[in-house]
Order: C-alpha cells, then structure tokens, then sequence
C-alpha cells in the first residue's frame, strides 16, 4: 500500500470516523440516559471537542501540507474542531428534540482549546527526558 494512504488511513480516517460519530449522535432525538447525562451536558460537550481537536492536530501535524510545526497544527486542529461544532450545532437545530445551543458551541470551543493540554504535557516530558 503506498505510504501516503497508510498515513492517511492512520490519521485523518480516525478524525472523520470520530466526527461521524458525533454527527450521528447529534443526529438521535433521544439519547438513552440522556435524563442522567444532562447533568453532565457542557463537560461531556467539552471532552467530546478536546478529543475531536486532539484527533485533528495529530492529522495535520502528521499529514498534511503543513510542515510538522506545531503551532499551526494545533491552531489548524482547534479550528477544525469549533467549525465542526459550529455545523453540528445547527445540525441539531433541525433534528426533533434538539436545538441549537451556544452554550454548547461555547464548551465545544474551550475543549476544542484545552486540546493542547495533552501536548504541552508530552512535549515537557519528552524535553525533560532528553536533559536527563
């Protein structure tokens, strides 16, 4: 298999799966425990983009035009992450027993964000391993 598609099928097929998932649960008018999970509504939200962002800096750090650099993959990523968001928002909106929330857009932004956490953490260990 050429190497290009490996990359791709390694990275960004795991990104768009990931958004499916969430377009087709967007797409459900009643979620099973959703009573429960309304407690959790924004966090849940929050994690669901963190992840989602995190998925799409690794695509565009590991394959795509640009060149490994940090910063605009993550920035690329975060973008793609609240775009996203921003659709699936007014997805919802036309999906009986859902609606269009800022909110939600707004949690879906800040996981999209806090996305870099992971990899601040990575990239101080990997420094600190190397001093060592």
């Amino acid at each position: 298999m050429n190497e290009s598609i490996k990359l791709f099928c390694r990275y960004w097929c795991i990104t768009i799966c990931y958004m499916l998932v969430i377009f087709f649960v967007s797409d459900t008018s009643s979620i099973p425990m959703a009573s429960f999970f309304s407690k959790f509504d924004k966090l849940i939200h929050g994690f669901e983009y963190t992840i989602l962002a995190f998925l799409a800096f690794r695509s565009f750090y590991n394959f795509s035009i640009i060149n490994k650099d940090i910063v605009s993959s993550f920035i690329a990523g975060a973008a793609l992450a609240i775009l996203y968001g921003m659709t699936d928002e007014f997805h919802q909106s036309f999906v009986p027993g859902r609606h269009y929330d800022n909110y939600d857009l707004l949690a879906d932004a800040l996981g999209a964000v806090f996305s870099i956490l992971p990899v601040i953490i990575y990239l101080k260990i990997k420094k600190d391993h190397k001093s060592l």
